[in-house]
Parts: C-alpha cells; sequence; structure tokens
C-alpha cells in the first residue's frame, strides 16, 4: 500500500476516534435530590458536552435516595440536599465525605395571586386552623427537616399538614389545588413558574435555615473517574453559573 494512502487512513481513523460518540467515553449514574431536578439537568448536558461522558440522572427526596444507596443500588455519585443525609451515608462506609456545592432558602408556596394573604410562617398557622391544608415535606427530607425549623424559630406551630415525600410532590399539591400553601424552596418556585404552573412564592425570611447541597462518590461506584470528573465539574465556575441561573446560592 502507497504511504500516502496508509496516512490519509490513519488521518481518518483519527478524525473519527475524535468524533466517536459519548457512549464510548463512559457514563455515570447520578442520584440527586428532587429540588436539583431542572438545574441538574442543565449542568449533566454542559458536562456531557465537555467531557463525551453520559449522565444518567435519578431525582427523588434525598430519604428515598440514601434507602437506594443503603440497600446497594447501583449508582456513581450523590448529590442531597441535607449534609446529615451524608453522614449517615459516611458512617456506613457508602461515601468517603462529602462537599458542599451550593445553597438554597425556604419559600411559601402559594396560588398564583396569594388568594389567603399569606405572609409568614404565622399565616400558615393561622389559615390551618381556619381549615386549609398546608403542605409540607415529611420529616425525614431535608426540607421537611429545614421547615420544621423555622416554623419552630418563627413561633408556628401546623397542627396535622400533609406530609410529601419531596418538594416536587408540595408544588404539586399547591399547584393543582391540593393544598392552599406550601413550604419548599426557593428554587422550586422558579422551577414550577418556568413550567407555566400558577403559583408564586412568599419569602420565609430570616427564620428560614439556610440548606447546604453536599454531593459525593459513592464508594460502590464502578467509573471512579468518570464520577470524580462530575463532582469536580458542579464546582466550576461554569456550573456554578448554571446553578444561579435557576436561583441557587454558591458555597
Amino acid at each position: 500500500m502507497r504511504p500516502r494512502i496508509v496516512l490519509a487512513m490513519l488521518a481518518i481513523l483519527l478524525v473519527v476516534s475524535a468524533c466517536s460518540p459519548a457512549t464510548e467515553r463512559g457514563s455515570i449514574r447520578v442520584l440527586a435530590a428532587a429540588s436539583l431536578t431542572e438545574s441538574f439537568e442543565a449542568v449533566a448536558r454542559s458536562f456531557s458536552e465537555k467531557t463525551g461522558i453520559e449522565v444518567e440522572l435519578s431525582f427523588a427526596g434525598t430519604a428515598t435516595l440514601i434507602a437506594q444507596v443503603e440497600a446497594g443500588g447501583s449508582a456513581d455519585v450523590m448529590a442531597a440536599a441535607h449534609e446529615a443525609s451524608m453522614d449517615r451515608l459516611v458512617s456506613q462506609g457508602l461515601i468517603e465525605g462529602s462537599t458542599p456545592f451550593v445553597s438554597n432558602r425556604l419559600a411559601i408556596a402559594v396560588p398564583e395571586g396569594n388568594p389567603d394573604g399569606i405572609n409568614d410562617l404565622g399565616d400558615l398557622e393561622r389559615s390551618e386552623r381556619s381549615g386549609a391544608v398546608i403542605a409540607v415535606c415529611a420529616a425525614a427530607v431535608p426540607c421537611g427537616s429545614y421547615a420544621a425549623s423555622a416554623f419552630e424559630a418563627a413561633g408556628a406551630e401546623l397542627r396535622n399538614p400533609t406530609r410529601e415525600a419531596s418538594v416536587k410532590s408540595v408544588i404539586a399539591r399547591v399547584a393543582f389545588g391540593g393544598a392552599s400553601s406550601g413550604v419548599v424552596y426557593e428554587t422550586d418556585i422558579a422551577a414550577a413558574r418556568a413550567r407555566g404552573l400558577t403559583i408564586e412564592g412568599v419569602p420565609v425570611g430570616d427564620v428560614g435555615p439556610t440548606a447546604e447541597y453536599p454531593i459525593a462518590v459513592l464508594s460502590g461506584s464502578t467509573e471512579t473517574d468518570g464520577a470524580l470528573a462530575f463532582v469536580d465539574f458542579v464546582q466550576s465556575d461554569v456550573a456554578q453559573r448554571i446553578f444561579a441561573d435557576f436561583g441557587f446560592m454558591r458555597i
């Protein structure tokens, strides 16, 4: 075979290799708190474009994700909405440690126009005593834990709210009439409105704790390099700008 033909064939092979689909670069599975849904979808797309590594995302309430990991579910990365949840995985050797990468604030979700005139957590207590249905996350879910702290700080208390498995369930109840209001994160309000849902948010104020989101590579990961690359990426300036666009705050 002539040298020039050989060189041409090698050049073609190099081009094909460089343009090979992302699946040939590997893939990772990421478990993430429900409140990260929209932002992580955008971050994962950016990560895949830059690295060629595909990202399979699975969203649920943090308590549900923790249970999946403890039961031996296959995944490479875990992003939670509460540091204490990750400490539980550390104690079982399921992660070595975690790194916080963004933070969030609580807000009260109300129907558009705020028909019940909700201005603070005290108004939620009064509204419930008047017969209104109030939705909050279950106590085992980070948003539920944060909400409990906020109600205590505000000197308010709910008697019998609905207890939801994730903030997305709270949003759905308020948006579709299953509750008159509910406690979620600020970012959930923005995401819901972006989807065309007719709700709005009322700030909880200083009584609401700041929610910090930690991320970690799971000890059972079979794609450690890709998992580490993703964890590094979510802390990068590129990813942080994406998170900011969705209302998250940098740590």
